[in-house]
């Protein structure tokens, strides 16, 4: 007598219609013929997971199915019931997924997982662990909180402490009890290149910053030659000629394109935020702080581009910080208690005089060092012969679109750009040519441009005219007069209320309220 071999078949069921009864006559029926059911469905079809032996008839089983049951139809055999094929989808899907994802039971014990939880489940030996094996109780404490929630957490995966978001999601029944929950980390690294890939607007290329000049020229073949060295790059120029697009083209003719580009104004973050700005803290750290915790610029950043512009403007406490950071390649977050690995290039940029910054202890020169390994010197417009009509054309083509105006300009006009010196450099060319453009008819003439304003001739003629002057004078008018031209004129040259507000030694808002008033800024 041959061995009887058991094996899995699968039947599915048709024609079948919805009557009271229905299933348990046909469990009934294969119960009756000697085959033991594994499990069932029966949405929309009666499918069965039969224990089948080498002995039995398949036309044999069907024709007593029919007899006894004269609602079927068919009897036909399906490769996997409908839940298996779910199941093996869902898994295959979630398997491939590059996120962590695991199940917890109510307790927070961990019941199954996809294979890229096994970063987390193998260093630990995790199997059948607590989620609080990976995530501290200090960060989640499934007792206290059973809601949707987001925390950060740091992990050493082995090599390396990496930062991560967990989403935690709880799954609840009609009763409102939790019966289990849903659990995805993902690397922060990730979520900044996917947040970076969405965001960031279009990067400037060396194609887009205009001159024929030779000055512009080299400073352009050297950035160029440079960028895809890891090297720190400094940039060095007067204010407004155009260092941060500099930086972005080297930035996006390196090796980092595809990350994150992030830019610092040193000079903007307020004193008693800027550690935190830097190197972000973590939850509770103090009273007023993000309750998940904050990331910083050098995190950011990582695996791609930190600009920091202004950094003459750097504290000296902080100076010493970040070139910790640079030296260590590794940042501790306010409150917390991991290092954490970063990757990021610097560039920064200043105007300032940091050789003698330097002599006067107020930049530490071991810094200095770490930032300058290749200095680029951007040359002032004035030194750029030939590109002020270049500049000018370009600007005035593009704000008159912006401004949906048609707008040339008059020879007597070009003249004047052309001759003056230009202490603002690009950014006050652009300045001026969009104020032109805005109260221009069409033609832009001397009479447009902020260089031959009223109040900068009452500015350049003050003493003289002074001299001249009959009493009695209205004397506050006079220095009204004198205060609404400086404005105009370091407005011009900075291009900011508040470094003009700095530089004249008056408040943000005279600034603000003079130059709307005067000049319609």
């Amino acid at each position: 007598m041959g061995e009887i071999i058991k094996e899995i078949r699968r039947i599915k069921i048709n024609g079948t219609p919805n009557r009271m009864g229905l299933i348990y006559a046909v469990l009934r029926a294969i119960a009756d013929y000697g085959i033991n059911i594994v499990t069932m469905e029966s949405d929309p079809y009666i499918c069965c997971k039969l224990e089948w032996d080498s002995t039995m008839s398949e036309e044999d089983f069907c024709s007593f199915m029919k007899s006894r049951i004269p609602e079927i139809e068919s009897i036909s055999y399906i490769d996997l019931m409908e839940y298996e094929r779910i199941e093996v989808e869902l898994g295959t899907l979630i398997n491939n997924i590059n996120d962590c994802i695991l199940k917890l039971d109510p307790s927070g014990h961990i019941t199954s997982y996809n294979k890229k939880s096994e970063i987390f489940i193998k260093k630990r030996n995790a199997e059948n662990g607590h989620i609080n094996d990976i995530i501290p109780t200090s960060v989640l404490d499934l007792n206290v909180n059973i809601d949707p929630c987001s925390v950060e957490f740091i992990y050493n995966t082995g090599s390396k402490e990496k930062a991560f978001l967990a989403n935690i999601n709880p799954i609840k029944n009609e009763g409102n009890i939790v019966t289990s929950y849903f659990v995805i980390i993902s690397e922060m690294s990730s979520i900044r290149n996917l947040i970076n890939t969405i965001m960031r607007p279009s990067m400037i290329t060396f194609d887009d910053i205009l001159g024929e000049s030779d000055e512009i020229k080299s400073a352009i073949n050297i950035s160029r030659s440079v960028a895809p060295a890891l090297s720190s790059i400094m940039l060095r120029g007067e204010s407004g000629t155009g260092k941060e697009l500099f930086a972005r083209a080297i930035h996006m003719a390196s090796n980092r394109a595809n990350g994150p580009f992030v830019a610092v104004n040193c000079a903007s973050v307020p004193e008693s935020l800027i550690e935190s700005e830097f190197f972000g803290y973590d939850k509770g750290s103090f009273t007023g702080a993000n309750t998940s915790g904050k990331q910083g610029y050098f995190e950011l950043a990582s695996g791609g581009t930190l600009f920091l512009d202004e950094i003459g403007e750097l504290a000296p406490h902080l100076q010493s910080k970040i070139l910790r950071a640079i030296q260590e390649k590794k940042i501790r977050r306010i409150g917390g208690n991991h290092e954490i690995d970063i990757d990021v290039r610097i560039i920064s940029a200043t105007h300032q005089d940091l050789e003698r910054m330097i002599r006067e202890k107020s930049f530490r020169e071991d810094l200095y060092y770490r930032l300058n390994i290749i200095p680029i010197f951007i040359p002032p417009l004035r030194q750029r012969e030939g590109d002020v009509a270049k500049l000018a054309r370009y600007f005035i083509d593009d704000i008159s679109k912006k401004h949906g105006k048609k707008v040339k300009i008059a020879d007597d006009a070009m003249k004047i750009l052309l001759e003056y010196d230009w202490p603002g450099n690009v950014r006050e060319l652009n300045n001026i040519i969009e104020r032109a453009i805005c109260i221009s008819d069409g033609t832009i003439t001397v009479k447009d441009l902020m260089l031959n304003n009223e109040a900068i001739r009452k500015v350049l003629k003050v003493e003289s005219e002074i001299q001249k002057e009959d009493y009695p004078i209205n004397l506050p008018a006079k220095l009204s007069e004198i205060e609404d031209s400086y404005i105009i004129k370091a407005f011009d040259s900075f291009g900011s209320y508040r470094k003009v507000a700095e530089n004249l030694k008056i408040s943000h808002t005279t600034v603000m309220n003079k130059l709307k008033k005067y000049a319609g800024l």
